[in-house]
């Protein structure tokens, strides 16, 4: 099976519109909510995954087929930068990488977002976003997600 093609999200025709409610991707009653009072469907759906749970892959899913790019804010609360950077966190970084690799579908990842705040745990005091990120790259190739871009 072919990946998806990302090649139409990496060089929009014109700028792509997200948003985030509370609820969401359990129920997507907030974006029709928000669509019937703008007028206008978000392109893409921001939703939060604690480091530690696994990603749901019928709400992903629901996400995709509702209209939106599943735009993934990943927090890793539950461990720190240097567990990630240890290695000591790949099976679930393999397990959430098999999720997406199966869903077979654009899911735009942001990692340990908010590092310039001291009150975020991948914050400018932890250990080097680089050095955290780097088995979370190494894990989602080996783990052959199709298409994936990092």
């Amino acid at each position: 099976m072919q990946p998806y093609n990302i090649t139409p999200l990496l060089n929009p025709s014109g700028k792509l519109f997200g948003a985030t409610f509370d609820g969401v991707p359990a129920s997507l009653a907030p974006v029709q909510a928000y669509t019937a009072q703008v007028g206008r469907k978000p392109d893409l759906l921001e939703f939060y995954l604690a480091w530690g749970d696994a990603l749901q892959a019928d709400q992903t899913q629901a996400v995709w087929d509702d209209g939106q790019v599943p735009y993934l804010a990943w927090e890793p609360y539950k461990a720190t930068m240097a567990q990630i950077a240890s290695g000591s966190q790949d099976a679930y970084i393999r397990a959430t990488a098999d999720t997406i690799r199966d869903l077979d579908l654009p899911i735009a990842i942001s990692f340990g977002h908010e590092m310039n705040g001291d009150w975020y745990p991948g914050g400018p005091r932890a250990v080097p976003r680089r050095s955290s990120w780097r088995p979370g790259s190494t894990s989602t190739t080996s783990s052959r997600t199709r298409g994936c871009r990092m």
